[in-house]
């Protein structure tokens, strides 16, 4: 086994954080897709919802923005998450990080998982809000309780960093390997990481 010293245990890790919140973006634009749609939904609002998927998928972000909206406004969860997204990143809109928060914590209220991770990376990254460690790790461990595997990558940084919570390289491995069985490929380069340091 490969001998790491304690601060370059911390370089590598610090290294490896830098790159998942950096990239967490990215990832959450795999939330623009059906997802958690209410059952009771009426299918036209199902049909206009998947308008929208399709602007969004062409670039016309003038439409999305229109149609997500709309749906938002009628408390479309599904909607309320991508316009939060849209947002976010300024798509179609001025980058507002207060809307998308605002849309995001409607999404929640109605338990939408991509929503609770968005919210998470917001917190982590003091986007729209002071910067809340605490919050973010209650957004991610939510969302990772049900299966999603950024979320899952992001709790185990946080516990490998002791961010928001104290250092702990168990519960980080416990997430990591979530992660990585859903094929998460930095949460596997990370345990590859973490077995050279012996953590």
């Amino acid at each position: 086994m490969k001998v790491i010293s304690h601060s370059a245990c911390k370089m590598v890790l610090a290294a490896l954080t830098a790159a998942m919140m950096l990239t967490s973006v990215s990832a959450s634009a795999q939330t623009l897709d059906v997802k958690n749609t209410p059952a009771q939904t009426a299918s036209s609002a199902e049909q206009k919802f998947e308008q929208g998927i399709a602007a969004y998928k062409r670039q016309d972000y003038a439409t999305a923005l229109k149609i997500f909206s709309e749906l938002a406004n009628q408390g479309y969860a599904d909607a309320q998450n991508n316009l939060g997204f849209m947002y976010e990143n300024g798509q179609g809109v001025a980058k507002d990080y207060r809307q998308a928060l605002l849309w995001y914590q409607k999404a929640v209220s109605q338990e939408h998982i991509d929503a609770q991770y968005n919210l998470g990376f917001m917190y982590a990254n003091g986007l729209g809000v002071a910067q809340d460690y605490r919050q973010a790790l209650l957004w991610y461990q939510k969302a990772a309780n049900q299966g999603y595997a950024v979320a899952q990558q992001n709790l185990g940084l946080m516990y490998a960093d002791g961010l928001g919570v104290a250092q702990d390289f168990k519960q980080a491995r416990f997430w990591f390997e979530k992660a990585a069985a859903q094929g998460n490929v930095k949460a596997k380069a990370v345990l590859q990481q973490l077995n050279q340091m012996g953590k």
